[in-house]
């Protein structure tokens, strides 16, 4: 495995961890002594420039010179910067490896404001790294909205109030000029003339595949770039693979770690002689920017007499849904999720199966049924874990998420698994589970979320805080979502302050 950084594979996903105290070994993907325990030779800070296709021979920028009877392309993509006059001075940054990172916070210490161009999902991670930094942001986009891939125009207004109360400043439909200043950077300016000041700009407006070592080996590429690769991840040349965010699939680069996992898999299986083939992926990611849940699932821009959707809106607590499904089969072509993301499994789970929306799509949006496509929806779409898989993790003594996520491999952290198992309490035959052998909340803690959850409703579930004292009655979850109730916003985020009478 020869690697370009300086360091064993790491989570990409969570490099913005980074500026809350994680080091880089935390992001580290197995420890370092797993490589040599299972026969893998790491090579890191060497780049592979060439490959001799006819002797299966692999050389690096230092040299050397690697033989193999099977190779696999995994370079990733590369951050897309802006040719701009002023990049090459000091505070201009990229955001993508463990190095910008380290880059971005030495200099941010020292910095009052912090532009970032691109209002995309890299984008709008990096202006949160900037404000974890202290710095005051602004977020420059040339689109119209935000997010315009993965929202639609409600969603992304609603996404833009939501950043700008945090203290974010955003300029939509607006083309970067320059980068000025004396000897560093002090500001962006704009085609118009004004300039927006600052200290450090940070590029984060896409990315682009990583094919040169393909275009210099004679392996096939794109019109437009990246790896052309078959259902099984060959390449133009036989012993040759290709995977991830590098490849070409019918036509689609994929730049999600999910459909990058399930691209490996069918690669190692054709290597070996099975056959797994990659069916091709359709977008449904969820994740929080800046502190908002976002959820973007299929064509969320879907439009036009041929489609009909269902839209919900609560603006005062930051929620929107929109679904679109088509009229003729009925079948769902996309969602948007905003502030709440409940119903995500069971709407991803309804587009992977092609199962036609229901004849009352409400149904879809109001709590989730245990019959039909969302009856087992995906938990972890990074490794593809079902529902399912967790319950029988837990079943088979897993008591937190430490023990869940090393039984299944899902990443995912502990309010997404409390989502993801709470509609899990009934046994095949309809009884209902003890309640005590639900998942605990917390190692210490062996209460059912739903318990907790009807507390917090307002119904007595049989509590008493840990002092002894009787549980006592409060305003609800709507409350608390609407913005009120922050007493329970503690035992909600947490569930360690009560147990079981």
């Amino acid at each position: 495995m020869v690697g370009e950084e300086p360091r064993a594979p790491y989570d990409r996903v969570h490099l913005s961890e980074l500026f809350a105290g994680k080091s880089a070994t935390d992001l580290e993907m197995l420890p370092r002594p797993w490589y040599a325990e299972n026969g893998v030779e790491l090579v890191t800070g060497e780049r592979v420039v060439s490959i001799d296709t006819e002797a299966m021979e692999a050389t690096t920028d230092a040299g050397r010179k690697l033989s193999a009877d099977r190779i696999v392309l995994a370079t990733g993509s590369a951050p897309f910067v802006p040719p701009l006059p002023g990049i090459d001075k000091p505070g201009f940054f990229v955001y993508r490896t463990v190095e910008d990172v380290e880059k971005i916070r030495s200099w941010g210490s020292s910095c009052k404001q912090g532009i970032v161009i691109g209002g995309g999902l890299l984008g709008l991670e990096a202006a949160k790294a900037l404000v974890d930094l202290g710095v005051e942001a602004t977020v420059v986009e040339f689109a119209p909205r935000l997010m315009a891939r993965q929202l639609d125009e409600v969603g992304s207004k609603l996404l833009l109030k939501s950043i700008q109360a945090l203290g974010v400043k955003v300029i939509l439909d607006a083309r970067s000029q320059a980068i000025v200043g004396e000897g560093k950077v002090e500001g962006l300016q704009m085609a118009d003339g004004t300039v927006v000041p600052a200290g450090m700009v940070v590029a984060s407006a896409g990315i682009r595949p990583r094919d040169e070592v393909a275009r210099a080996s004679g392996i096939q590429v794109g019109e437009r770039g990246a790896i052309d690769v078959d259902d099984n991840m060959r390449t133009s040349v036989p012993g040759i693979w290709a995977i991830g965010e590098c490849a070409l699939h019918k036509g689609m680069v994929h730049g999600l770690v999910a459909p990058g996992y399930r691209m490996a898999e069918a690669a190692a299986h054709d290597i070996v002689g099975s056959s797994q083939p990659f069916p091709g992926f359709v977008a449904a990611t969820k994740l929080k920017l800046m502190g908002v849940d976002v959820a973007s699932i299929g064509d969320v821009n879907a439009a036009g007499d041929d489609f009909d959707d269902l839209v919900v809106k609560a603006p005062c607590a930051g929620i929107y849904q929109r679904v679109v499904w088509r009229i003729s089969d009925r079948k769902l072509q996309g969602a948007v999720l905003v502030g709440d993301l409940e119903p995500f499994g069971e709407l991803s789970a309804l587009l992977t199966s092609g199962e036609p929306v229901p004849v009352d799509p409400r149904a879809l949006l109001a709590p989730p049924r245990e019959e039909g496509a969302g009856a087992d929806p995906i938990v972890c779409n990074c490794e593809n874990v079902r529902r399912s898989k967790i319950i029988q993790a837990i079943d088979a003594g897993a008591t937190d998420l430490a023990a869940v996520k090393k039984a299944t491999k899902a990443c995912i952290g502990l309010r997404k698994l409390r989502a993801g198992c709470d509609r899990s309490h009934q046994e095949a035959d309809g009884r209902a589970r003890d309640p005590g052998r639900s998942l605990a909340l917390r190692p210490f803690f062996p209460l059912a979320r739903r318990t907790v959850r009807s507390g917090l409703e307002g119904e007595d579930p049989g509590l008493r805080d840990l002092d002894g004292a009787p549980w006592q009655r409060r305003p609800g979850l709507r409350g608390l979502q609407a913005g009120g109730g922050e007493h329970l916003r503690e035992p909600l985020e947490r569930a360690c302050d009560f147990r079981r009478a």
